[in-house]
């Protein structure tokens, strides 16, 4: 079966990463196309990937709400999704995912492993994302408390938007990555649900249903909201174990 562009870039990615491969880290480790991966904030990088997007521009910070029960415990917390200079892989744009618990929230064992320095900032999480003419896909945050997005489908919008698209892909995870995901395939579903126009020609919201099942993971679903100027507005994931996870929107700078 052939397998698009778009999916080829996240199997590349799943080959040369594990959950947790980006988490910030402060020194000189660099990405494969040189340079530090925390790029946040500098001038001098260039961002050949970025220059096309529309929605998702350098420098530019989605601010989420994440509601997240599981295992009876309910979680509420801010994730800045900021996208920053420069690219990973096969020209993939670079998105830094900034979590802000709240520290009563979490367990003793929990803040140790996300804390990394001594003002209490929590890890942050860099990652990739497409925005192209053909798709608009991203690596979901899948640290901390959201390690349960990887069984999940990722976040996909295919262009050109239409009622009743259907798409079809698959990830192969290696062994040794992903815990207990390594060596499973996982196969998403994605259909676009509803779509509202501007003047009937020109898409500007889209509703989209999306699944993914693996033998190791599951069934577990995706709704995603998303806007043409705003991109992504609301994701809700429900899970096979009855853990749900919902991003969103709050504010855009």
């Amino acid at each position: 079966m052939k397998i698009r562009y778009f999916l080829n870039l996240f199997l590349i990615a799943a080959l040369f990463s594990s959950c947790g491969w980006a988490i910030h880290l402060i020194g000189t480790q660099t990405t494969q196309n040189s340079g530090p991966i925390d790029t946040e904030g500098m001038t001098n990088i260039a961002s050949p990937s970025n220059d096309d997007n529309i929605i998702y521009k350098t420098n530019r910070t989605f601010i989420f709400e994440v509601d997240q029960w599981q295992n009876k415990k309910h979680l509420k917390f801010e994730l800045e999704m900021m996208v920053i200079p420069g690219s990973f892989n096969l020209n993939e744009s670079k998105i830094k995912y900034k979590y802000h618990y709240d520290p009563k929230d979490l367990t003793a064992e929990q803040l140790k492993e996300f804390i990394y320095d001594s003002l209490g900032n929590f890890n942050s999480e860099i990652t990739s994302f497409t925005e192209s003419v053909k798709a608009l896909g991203f690596h979901p945050p899948r640290t901390k408390t959201l390690e349960y997005l990887e069984a999940a489908p990722f976040p996909e919008i295919p262009y050109p938007i239409k009622k009743g698209r259907h798409l079809k892909e698959y990830l192969f995870i290696p062994r040794g990555n992903w815990g207990k995901l390594g060596g499973s395939k996982i196969t998403w579903r994605y259909e676009v649900d509803s779509v509202r126009y501007i003047h009937d020609t020109i898409p500007y919201f889209c509703h989209l249903n999306a699944t993914a099942d693996s033998k190791k993971g599951g069934h577990n679903t995706l709704q995603t909201w998303f806007n043409i100027d705003s991109g992504f507005t609301k994701w809700s994931y429900r899970f096979q174990d009855s853990t749900t996870i919902d991003f969103i929107l709050k504010k855009i700078k």
